[in-house]
């Protein structure tokens, strides 16, 4: 009975998540995005009505080009939530240079949520942004670089510019990092959260976990209390 029901979740989410490619005409455009994004919608959404949609980017490990990294990380984190919360979720992937390396590029991003405007129906008013790692450090800089496109951002163990983060004090914010994280120190969360209340941001939170490292993606995207979060601010 039990394989019965772990066969039918898994047959739901397949249903659920699909693999889009940009058109080649948008790819041309972009530097180090993967033509293929995953698109998760949550079962039951009517695809006639506007939807909220949640952005998630990856950190450095899951750069490349298999977008089957993206249904694990997925799978592992984040469908239960976006299913519960009725969000739909765009996991774009990053890939790798020549040179084994590959960042966030802001206008790659730009380019692919334009195409999301345009070819789903999308309640732009909201529209949030989330990442992991690299991915922190990517929604720091998409949402200072755009202020006024998303509703909400959530940058997990990340960190950015201190000094440009005034373009985003009004917007809800609210930042993760592992008191203990080895490899982006949770100083750089805290830059950013004292610049922000400096420069007169009045919805900023910072959750810093005094027993984690860089580990704080599960324990972050696992949590409902985030999505109701996103989801109680609109633009």
């Amino acid at each position: 009975m039990l394989s019965l029901v772990f066969g039918v979740l898994l047959t739901d989410i397949a249903v659920a998540q699909d693999v889009v490619k940009l058109p080649d005409a948008v790819q041309k455009k972009t530097k180090c995005l993967n033509q293929e994004f995953l698109l998760y919608r949550p079962k039951g959404m009517d695809a006639s009505s506007k939807a909220p949609l949640l952005i998630f980017l990856h950190g450095r490990g899951k750069r490349g080009q298999n977008i089957g990294d993206m249904k694990g990380v997925g799978r592992w984190m984040l469908f239960g939530n976006v299913e519960k919360h009725k969000l739909l979720l765009v996991m774009p992937q990053c890939l790798k240079g020549k040179d084994g390396k590959g960042w966030w590029n802001v206008g790659d991003l730009n380019l692919l949520l334009e195409h999301l405007k345009k070819n789903y129906n999308i309640d732009e008013d909201r529209i949030y942004l989330a990442g992991y790692s690299m991915g922190g450090f990517g929604t720091w800089a998409w949402a200072m670089s755009q202020p006024k496109a998303f509703a909400a951002i959530a940058p997990v163990s990340g960190g950015g510019d201190a000094r440009r983060v005034a373009a985003i004090k009004h917007v809800p914010i609210w930042v993760f990092h592992g008191k203990n994280d080895k490899i982006v120190p949770h100083k750089r969360s805290e830059e950013m959260v004292e610049a922000l209340k400096s420069s007169g941001a009045e919805k900023v939170k910072f959750t810093s976990y005094p027993d984690h490292g860089h580990d704080t993606h599960g324990v972050t995207f696992r949590n409902s209390e985030l999505y109701k979060w996103l989801l109680s601010h609109k633009k």
